[in-house]
Order: structure tokens, then sequence, then C-alpha cells
């Protein structure tokens, strides 16, 4: 097991608990973020060792939801939903922004990639630290939380919801 894959999950389970705690403006308690570290981290951790492709993403945004049923949302499952699918689709557009940045800039190819074993960690954190940025820009979190509102008046808007993130999903299993 590589200590730097730990080290890039720690970081950002703890990172993703800030940034749909900011999404979703809700506010933080030392009791809420243990609750959450202790459900992800190790369920994350198999998750990112065992699985792959649409599979992975699928599991982790129900990890995500389920972590965030306990500990943050007191068990408004549509709201975790919500802001597990939120958090997934800013990770795919950050992701897919640094990987074509990583590659046409560095010249960095998968190869080198998989050989520099710290690069996972780097690319983890730049990602992570990028999306909790996003998180405080207070004009993304008002126009979520409408949304959300809107989300909860009109329940078949989940159905697109579902849709578009059988579609990130998709696309995500791509460039990973």
């Amino acid at each position: 097991m590589n200590i730097y894959l730990i080290l890039s999950l720690i970081f950002s389970t703890i990172l993703s608990y800030f940034t749909i705690k900011n999404f979703s403006q809700s506010k933080f308690t030392l009791k809420s973020l243990i609750i959450y570290f202790v459900i992800m981290l190790p369920l994350f951790l198999l998750i990112n060792l065992y699985f792959n492709g649409i599979l992975k993403i699928i599991l982790i945004l129900a990890l995500t939801s389920i972590s965030l049923y306990f500990s943050l949302f007191n068990k408004r499952i549509l709201e975790c939903f919500y802001y597990s699918f939120i958090y997934e689709f800013f990770v795919f557009i950050v992701e897919l922004v640094l990987s074509i940045i990583w590659v046409s800039i560095f010249n960095f190819n998968l190869e080198s990639y998989n050989s520099f074993s710290l690069s996972i960690l780097i690319f983890s954190a730049l990602n992570s630290i990028i999306i909790l940025l996003i998180s405080k820009i207070k004009f993304i979190d008002n126009l979520l939380l409408k949304y959300y509102q809107k989300l909860i008046k009109k329940r078949y808007l989940i159905i697109y919801l579902f849709l578009l993130l059988t579609l990130i999903a998709s696309l995500l299993s791509l460039i990973r």
C-alpha cells in the first residue's frame, strides 16, 4: 500500500467535508467532522484500492451520501445526495482542467504519472484545494442553495440530476 495514496485520501476526505459544508452553508462541528471522517476514510480507501471505472464513482457518491447522512445533514437524504453530487461534479470539472494543464503544459503522460508516486498526492491535494476555494465563493453557494430549494419543490428534477450524474460518472471513468 502506497503511503502517498493514504495521505491523499486523508487530505481529500478532510477537505471534502469542509467543501460540502461550505457549499451547503452548514455549521461546523467537530463531532460531525469526526463522524464523517470515521465513516468516509476506511471505506474510501477500500473503494480506491479494489474498484475502478463507473462502479468506483457510483460507490464514492454513495459513500459520500452515507457519510453526510450521519454527520452533516441530520438524516436528510435528498440533501446528502444533492451535495455529494455537487461535490463530485466539481471534482470532475477541476480534475479535467488540471489533467489538461498537467499534460499540455508539463508534458506529463500517464506512465510518468504512475511512476512518480508522489504525483497522486500532489494532484489530489491541488484538486481538493481548488474545489475548497471554489466553495468559498458566495455566489456559487447561493446558486447551489437556490437550485436545491427548487429541487425540493419539483421532485421530477431528481431524474434529471440522476441522468446528469450518470453522464458525469461515465466521463469521469474515461479520464481516470
